[in-house]
């Protein structure tokens, strides 16, 4: 039922916004947007500085990736207002030749002095925050989680895998969001992001410290591990053991958690 994902997404908003990690990270960078230099390009390099630092995007291993960024920004839109209502506009039509102009454009040079391409990811999560959590966040965890939730949500009737064009994942975020019932994109993003942080099994943003360190000390990792395998035995670990760490972790956490297994379940 429709209702069911509608309930997921608030119980996700719920969890992730009680001091979490993930909650107090996100407050931070909020109050970056509301601090303003003389040089307006300056606080945008700043603000999108503290993002790519967060959410690693990878920008600053470009040389001059966020510089370039910073100026088809304000070469654009001289104040925030106008880029903000820009992206409002463009949430419901995607035919904003400078928004599509600054999603589409290659910055940053390799050490070769060759262009390194978009920043998609970066500029939509600028986008999130300028518009106080009213754009849909394009990233890795959305591609990877969006198909696994469509196909346990088959009622949902909506397209396998999300389009790479940032007007075609706009268009469809929207369909996602208005079909679901959900209507509003931070809950739509606080649901893609658990569900996808659980999957991978990446709980440091998730579970406070002290609850950590006790699920992972009987876990036998070794020390000649990836980091992706290290994650990988978590995200077992768990699922395996979820009836045994009831008096660790949260029942609102355990539930989704819960709906995550039956996900990488059906996608196994």
């Amino acid at each position: 039922m429709l209702v069911e994902i509608k309930t997921y997404s608030e119980l996700a908003n719920l969890i992730l916004h009680n001091e979490t990690d993930y909650f107090n990270d996100k407050q931070l960078i909020k109050n970056i947007f509301s601090y303003s230099n003389k040089d307006f390009q300056e606080t945008i390099r700043l603000r999108l500085t503290i993002i790519d630092s967060f959410y690693s995007t990878n920008m600053s291993r470009r040389y001059y990736g966020i510089l370039n960024l910073s100026s088809i920004i304000l070469y654009y839109y001289k104040d925030d207002h106008s880029l903000m209502d820009a992206l409002l506009s463009f949430t419901s039509d995607q035919k904003n030749d400078q928004i599509l102009d600054i999603f589409n454009g290659s910055y940053g040079i390799n050490k070769k002095g060759e262009q390194k391409g978009k920043a998609i990811s970066l500029f939509s999560k600028y986008a999130y925050f300028l518009t106080n959590f009213q754009f849909p966040i394009y990233d890795s965890i959305v591609f990877k989680t969006y198909p696994k939730i469509v196909k346990r949500f088959p009622e949902l009737s909506l397209n396998k895998e999300l389009s790479k064009d940032i007007s075609g994942f706009v268009s469809m975020m929207n369909r996602f969001n208005e079909v679901s019932g959900i209507n509003n994109f931070n809950k739509l993003d606080n649901l893609l992001w658990l569900i996808g942080k659980i999957l991978r099994g990446n709980f440091s943003l998730i579970f406070k410290e002290s609850v950590y360190e006790e699920i992972v000390k009987p876990i036998n990792i070794g020390t000649q591990i990836e980091s992706k395998a290290i994650d990988e035995k978590i995200k077992d670990y768990i699922f395996l053991n979820l009836d045994k760490l009831n008096h660790l972790i949260d029942n609102n956490l355990l539930i989704m958690i819960k709906l995550a297994k039956e996900i990488n379940s059906y996608n196994s």
